[in-house]
């Protein structure tokens, strides 16, 4: 399908692009745009005009409109279209999401790990920065750039981060255990937790809690064990999981991971941990490392 629209940079031409491929399916499809007459990509949300929909692409073109962060997507302005829907266009990124990276063997040593979370960190620091909080941080909301950057995306479930209720429903088994009881009232701490269930998965490609999503809103017996005895809970992990979690690696994410969001680790406390200080690689090192690691990928 071809469109045509206008753009912010350069309102006085009218371009000329067709999407492609479908990014991501979710409430709303994500397509990969390309211009035919400009050399350009990027991806195209694509909202419904219920009221629903509205709501969603007023808030998350608000908010990104606001944002400019080397770990958060790049909003790309649109004036005017020729689609009958609402369209939201940001940067695209060639490297696809970390679900697949993360799913198929792309995480294979701690070091990496510790890079990309940095990233993710320096991307949540931001936005906490900047009145925001994500509120459905997952794996498959983060992408890798062209030079292979963890980017921060989806923003339609965000609140300003000093919100005293939360009201959005973030994702299974991303929940704060206060989120499952309708009492969230630290949506930055939320996004901590959430920033421990990816940490956990970068590490070892598996979600470290199982919801049972019913209406009493129960954490997992998972996380009822992590609260009850935390020993207990990492010596069933270390016999389900195929690699292993360092003990530094564990505290980190036993203060992420608190029940209290009022004595869960800050985004402070973290920077400050020791296994967030071990060894990171340089943007130029990532630029030669991961193109190898998408290649075995790929040929698997």
């Amino acid at each position: 399908m071809q469109v045509t629209a206008k753009f912010a940079d350069c309102p006085e031409f009218q371009h000329t692009f067709v999407l492609q491929s479908v990014l991501g399916r979710g409430k709303y499809t994500v397509y990969h745009a390309k211009g035919i007459s400009f050399d350009n990509s990027f991806a195209l949300k694509v909202f419904s005009k219920n009221s629903n929909g509205k709501h969603h692409y007023a808030r998350e073109k608000k908010i990104l409109s606001q944002l400019n962060h080397k770990n958060v997507i790049t909003y790309v302005p649109i004036l005017e279209h020729s689609l009958q829907y609402d369209l939201l266009a940001t940067e695209y990124t060639p490297n696809g999401d970390f679900f697949d990276f993360v799913t198929q063997g792309g995480m294979r040593t701690e070091k990496l790990v510790r890079t990309y979370f940095h990233q993710l960190i320096e991307g949540l620091e931001y936005l906490h920065s900047q009145g925001i909080a994500h509120l459905d941080l997952k794996v498959e909301n983060l992408l890798l750039d062209k030079e292979y950057s963890l980017k921060i995306l989806d923003f339609d479930q965000a609140q300003p981060a000093d919100d005293r209720e939360m009201r959005s429903g973030g994702t299974l088994g991303y929940r704060a255990p206060e989120i499952l009881k309708n009492e969230c009232k630290n949506l930055r701490a939320a996004d901590v937790y959430a920033a421990g269930v990816i940490l956990y998965t970068f590490r070892t490609g598996e979600m470290p809690f199982v919801e049972v999503d019913n209406q009493k809103a129960r954490p997992s017996a998972r996380y009822e064990t992590f609260s009850s005895s935390q020993e207990r809970f990492w010596r069933m992990k270390e016999k389900e999981s195929s690699l292993s979690v360092s003990n530094e690696l564990k505290d980190l994410l036993n203060g992420m991971w608190a029940q209290n969001p009022d004595k869960r680790f800050k985004l402070e406390d973290i920077k400050r941990s020791r296994w967030y200080n071990g060894d990171i690689y340089t943007e130029e090192e990532l630029i030669c490392r991961i193109p190898e690691i998408l290649n075995l990928i790929r040929e698997n």
